[in-house]
């Protein structure tokens, strides 16, 4: 803990370095550590990454349960873990013909065996239970009983849509002959937590693998496909748009730290050491991204990065940035919000984009 942290994140850094399986995703995000967001973040405007970190004590909440938030979840769920601890996880929201529903529902079904209603619909659904257990007959589907039955199992209940969605995705990963091995072989939702040095002052610094394989760090990513532009095309687009070649040099950073951590001990959370003493083993390793469509048909693409590609290069000169505002911002503006006045210039042509200078 360096002098310059804030006084309300003491009891926030907690997570030690090392290597932790099975780290609640929730803790993970908790710790102020930086991740590859936060570099992201750095690297163009410090003050943007101020904001919307836990420096600020008066940052904006997240909604950690948005839709796409949970969609994204449930693929992760189905790909990493695979279907049955999906099924464990997630149903989809009841629907039929037979579904019993409204109050009326259940008061003329129980009207049809000459049993009077109960006064709420959770009177009706105990009374219609008891009549089908003293017959002895499996009772009618009911609403209400099905989602209080997968809220008492934690299963989260998905829209129909979103279910058939997320089933499709995962099934379409796991049916790509290209794709399948990716996910097979390795530990799932791997973090990693450690400490750099820069310009000697100590940074934390975490990562955390969606899949992790002795010869790869695999990072499950969903695109948006753009009209009429191949999905391939749409997935590298998304590559440049949102920075992945800087998350694939911090990535393969965290990475280059492993052996270190297993040779030290520093190993944490349920773990096969064999397995791990093989990953420690490995020389030789990328990062790889699995996209799938998160609209349209569910079409699957993987591409490879590996150290010393031209790309992971300009990820690490990304991460070097990062570091270095993070490390310059704090000295210059400690506890307080990281904001630089720039003093009034000119405007100049070649300070917009190319696009509008061509329209002339």
């Amino acid at each position: 803990m360096d002098a310059v942290t804030p006084a309300h994140l003491v009891t926030v850094c907690k997570i030690p370095d090392g290597i932790h399986f099975g780290l609640d995703e929730a803790a993970y995000h908790a710790d102020p550590a930086l991740g590859s967001t936060d570099l992201k973040q750095l690297a163009t405007e410090p003050a943007a990454y101020w904001y919307g970190s836990a420096l600020n004590p008066h940052r904006p909440a997240e909604d950690d349960d948005t839709p796409a938030r949970l969609v994204g979840r449930a693929v992760h769920k189905f790909v990493l873990e695979g279907p049955p601890a999906f099924l464990d996880r997630f149903e989809r929201y009841p629907e039929g013909d037979d579904l019993l529903v409204t109050a009326d529902h259940l008061g003329a079904w129980l009207k049809d065996r000459d049993v009077k209603p109960g006064k709420t619909k959770a009177a009706s659904v105990e009374l219609i239970r008891e009549r089908c257990l003293a017959d002895g007959v499996e009772p009618p589907r009911m609403l209400d009983h099905l989602l209080r039955e997968a809220a008492d199992a934690s299963r989260a209940v998905l829209k129909a849509a979103d279910y058939d969605r997320i089933t499709a995705a995962g099934c379409a990963v796991l049916d790509n002959p290209h794709l399948v091995g990716s996910f097979e072989g390795g530990a799932a939702e791997v973090s990693l937590f450690w400490t750099d040095e820069i310009g000697g002052e100590p940074v934390r610094r975490k990562a955390r693998f969606d899949y992790l394989k002795p010869r790869a760090v695999v990072d499950l990513k969903s695109t948006r496909p753009k009209d009429g532009m191949p999905f391939v095309a749409s997935c590298r687009r998304a590559l440049a748009q949102w920075s992945y070649p800087t998350q694939a040099a911090a990535y393969l950073q965290a990475r280059a730290r492993l052996a270190a951590f297993v040779s030290a001990g520093q190993v944490y959370g349920d773990h096969d050491p064999a397995w791990l003493a093989r990953v420690a083993a490995a020389e030789d390793y990328a990062l790889v991204f699995v996209f799938w469509a998160s609209t349209g048909a569910p079409l699957t693409w993987g591409g490879v990065m590996s150290p010393g590609s031209a790309l992971v290069g300009v990820g690490e000169e990304s991460v070097r940035r990062a570091l270095d505002n993070f490390t310059a911002a704090r000295r210059a503006h400690g506890d307080g919000p990281w904001v630089d006045h720039q003093p009034l210039e000119e405007i100049d042509l070649d300070h917009l984009p190319a696009w509008f200078g061509a329209a002339f």
